[in-house]
C-alpha cells in the first residue's frame, strides 16, 4: 500500500475512532442522567403513594396518581 493511501486511511481509522470515543461518553453521560431520573421518578412515587395511606387513614380523599408515574412504582 502506498504511503498516501496509508495516510489517507489511518487518518480516517482516527477520525472514526475519535467519533466512537465521543459517543460513547455521550451515551454513559445519557445513562447516568437517566438512571438519576429514574430514582427522582420513583422517590416521587413513593411520596405519593405515602401521603396517599395517610390522607385515606384521616378519611380524605387520595390524590390522583399521574400516569406518567405509576411505570415507577416499586410496591
Amino acid at each position: 500500500m502506498s504511503p498516501e493511501i496509508w495516510d489517507y486511511v489511518s487518518s480516517r481509522f482516527a477520525t472514526l475512532e475519535e467519533k466512537v470515543d465521543n459517543l460513547t461518553v455521550l451515551v454513559e453521560t445519557k445513562k447516568a442522567e437517566v438512571s438519576a431520573l429514574e430514582r427522582l421518578l420513583q422517590q416521587a412515587m413513593r411520596i405519593i403513594r405515602r401521603t396517599n395511606r395517610r390522607l385515606v387513614a384521616v378519611h380524605e380523599a387520595p390524590e390522583e396518581i399521574p400516569r406518567e408515574l405509576i411505570p415507577y412504582s416499586i410496591e
